[in-house]
């Protein structure tokens, strides 16, 4: 550490983690608990934070708030507007829930703020998509509809079934190549599932490392991105107090931002 005073002053400035979240504030603070839960302070951004019209946002002022932390969660919400990333011969889904533009500009600007600074990133279900959407990947609208076999039931939204968010309902098989792997030590890990979307092509430079048994996309990583960058489609600031591989996932990104910027 330095003992420059100006520098050291900085650093108090910069703090934990900015906590990217929806407009509906209670949906906020799960996350921010799980965060507090392994020694991390968030503050939060929503889309009503900015002008309705994104056109008249204040990047640079963006940019700059940003870089006030040490890292940054992205969180589960609504659906991407599809017509972001659909191609031309497919149909917007009736099973499109909760869409917000603001929403999804205003997290694409932050992704492209963040992809090329040495910040730690944490995405959860929502920010996993997002994440492939900006670097040029696509969605399955709905899995029920259009996963392979189509039309069959995948059981990914586990509410229908009873299941409290906070128990697992099925499992990830994981890549030992992998920075999740890295992470948990061992090959499957169990979670729960409440999403009806999913990755569907790939973005550019991104590598799936987890996936369900059924073969939807679970776990995202950028391996050629050196700091670190972890996107799951489930949701483990639900489950983080009964399930301690997902209490592995949070104090991983606690190391992450804590030893990120010593000045």
């Amino acid at each position: 550490m330095t003992n420059n005073p100006n520098i050291q002053n900085f650093n108090k400035n910069i703090k934990d983690v900015l906590l990217v979240g929806g407009r509906l504030k209670d949906k906020n603070i799960k996350y921010r608990e799980a965060l507090e839960s392994v020694g991390l302070e968030a503050d939060i951004i929503t889309p009503d934070d900015f002008p309705p019209d994104f056109f008249q946002w204040d990047i640079k002022g963006l940019e700059e708030r940003i870089k006030k932390y040490k890292g940054v969660l992205i969180s589960g919400g609504g659906d991407i507007d599809p017509f972001l990333y659909m191609g031309e011969k497919e149909t917007v889904s009736p099973k499109n829930a909760f869409v917000d533009i603001g929403r999804d500009m205003l997290e694409k600007k932050i992704f492209e703020i963040i992809l090329p600074l040495d910040m730690p990133l944490f995405g959860i279900c929502r920010g996993i998509q997002v994440l492939n959407w900006v670097l040029g990947g696509d969605l399955y609208q709905d899995i029920d509809d259009e996963f392979p076999p189509a039309g069959e039931e995948k059981h990914h939204q586990q509410k229908y079934g009873g299941i409290p968010r906070d128990e697992a309902s099925h499992r990830v098989l994981l890549k030992k190549d992998s920075l999740i792997y890295n992470i948990i030590g061992k090959e499957s890990i169990e979670v729960n599932s409440l999403h009806h979307q999913a990755v569907k092509r790939l973005g550019e430079g991104l590598k799936v490392t987890g996936k369900s048994p059924d073969g939807v996309v679970e776990v995202i990583e950028m391996p050629q991105r050196p700091a670190f960058l972890l996107t799951v489609q489930f949701h483990p600031e639900e489950m983080i107090y009964k399930y301690e591989d997902m209490k592995k996932l949070f104090t991983r990104f606690a190391l992450e931002v804590k030893g990120n910027r010593e000045y």
